[in-house]
């Protein structure tokens, strides 16, 4: 009896699951990557503003606290557009732990994947693979490192057929 009430009672909890899942709202807020140190910070940094046209909006150098600096980026015609903006921001701060060269990585949306990767490798940054089509879906992919060795995958989806 208390095995079939118990197997009832995690049945209907995963049906109610996705009833729930279905009413929250949610969106990214940030991303954030790593890097070694204050240099490394500064040129990833410079890569996303060069590559992706991101806006630094803020730089957090707390001298009370050795070795953690943070570069906070947004997207926006201007600074100012890019702080006001909802959308995610890149959050690029130091780490003593080791980047990880596995799955965790940022994914960024392109529109014309050629000039990113032309722009990769002149922005410190370097290219892993790609730009390779997916037969399944219709999109192009490629996969790059920014400068502190943060992995970022790259996505053009195909113009839409009429």
């Amino acid at each position: 009896m208390i095995r079939t009430t118990a197997t009832a009672a995690l049945v209907l909890s995963l049906l109610a699951a996705p009833v729930f899942a279905q009413s929250v709202q949610a969106s990214v807020r940030d991303a954030r990557v790593t890097a070694h140190d204050k240099a490394s910070v500064q040129a990833a940094s410079k890569f996303y503003q060069n590559v992706f046209g991101a806006r630094e909006i803020t730089v957090i150098d707390r001298a009370g606290t050795p070795g953690l600096c943070e570069s906070i980026l947004g997207f926006g015609a201007s600074v100012e557009a890019a702080r006001a903006s909802p959308a995610a921001r890149i959050v690029i701060m130091t780490s003593a732990e080791p980047i990880s060269a596995t799955v965790p990585h940022l994914v960024m949306t392109v529109s014309d994947m050629a000039a990113v990767f032309s722009a990769i490798a002149a922005n410190g940054g370097k290219v892993v693979s790609g730009p390779t089509r997916t037969p399944e879906l219709p999109q192009v992919t490629g996969m790059v490192t920014d400068p502190a060795g943060n992995r970022v995958e790259l996505v053009q989806a195909d113009a839409p057929k009429n």
